[in-house]
């Protein structure tokens, strides 16, 4: 098992961190008001959390790719293509008012957090 605390392990833990947040705001707790529409949890909200478990996926089967320079390559610019996506779709949350500024803020630092440590990824 790999040990998460390392610091080599840094994008393995900021994509698990996207996840873990991206669950926190589209969660459809009974308790309280839905965040997004009711209507929207079954396509938008749904495509939001599974671009999130797709990044966390593509970081770690790229992590264990080591000898395979045009595999990391492809993997590399799947995750690139997955963060803008979801980049996107959060952008529109909060421009129909489905989440915060603050929110939008925290979200998009993670997401672009990703973005630039994977552009750097050799």
């Amino acid at each position: 098992m790999t040990d998460c605390s390392n610091p080599d392990f840094r994008l393995g833990n900021m994509a698990t961190d996207l996840l873990e947040y991206t669950l926190d705001l589209c969660n459809k707790d009974s308790t309280k008001t839905p965040r997004f529409p009711e209507r929207m949890y079954s396509s938008y909200v749904t495509r939001i959390v599974d671009l999130a478990l797709d990044i966390v996926q593509e970081v770690f089967e790229t992590n264990a790719i080591r000898d395979d320079s045009s595999s990391r390559k492809k993997r590399r610019e799947l995750i690139i293509g997955k963060c803008g996506a979801m980049a996107k779709l959060v952008f529109i949350s909060r421009k129909k008012g489905w989440i915060s500024d603050k929110q939008n803020t925290a979200w998009m630092k993670k997401i672009n957090a990703i973005y630039f440590v994977v552009l750097r990824w050799q």
